[in-house]
């Protein structure tokens, strides 16, 4: 749970995990825009790359946030021969999307897949992420 202007991260530091914004509402400010945003991943990149978050994220108001810790991460998904290769072939995914993609990244996957089709719900995002978080978050 994180109080309004709670700082979730800032630009520049290290990813070690990525979030689901469950509840509430978060401000996220790249360069020199910024998206209100809720109900979405953020930071997924860090998952498959090294990854330094490329703005910042800031919670409104009381809001509910779930982390998916990069090494737990790991751990959890190279334990099953299955996981592990849609991991893999997802990863293949990510990356050609981000080296297809002109300009600045930011940490919104929605950003990527304008440039570069790929198609999280047949790939490990369904298959691994339903099993982390419940469809019902409430």
């Amino acid at each position: 749970v994180m109080a309004s202007g709670d700082v979730v991260f800032a630009a520049g530091s290290m990813a070690n995990s990525c979030f689901f914004l469950a509840k509430g509402s978060f401000h996220y400010t790249f360069e020199k825009s910024y998206e209100e945003l809720s109900n979405t991943w953020i930071a997924e990149m860090c998952l498959w790359i090294p990854w330094s978050y490329a703005g910042d994220l800031v919670a409104q108001e009381t809001s509910r946030l779930f982390s998916l810790d990069l090494s737990a991460f790991c751990k959890a998904v190279a334990k099953v021969d299955t996981t592990r290769e849609m991991a893999v072939a997802y990863a293949k995914e990510c990356v050609d999307a981000l080296n297809g993609k002109q300009g600045s990244v930011s940490d919104l996957w929605q950003s990527l897949s304008e440039s570069h089709e790929v198609n999280p719900s047949k790939s490990i995002r369904s298959g691994v992420f339903s099993r982390i978080l419940p469809l019902d978050m409430d």
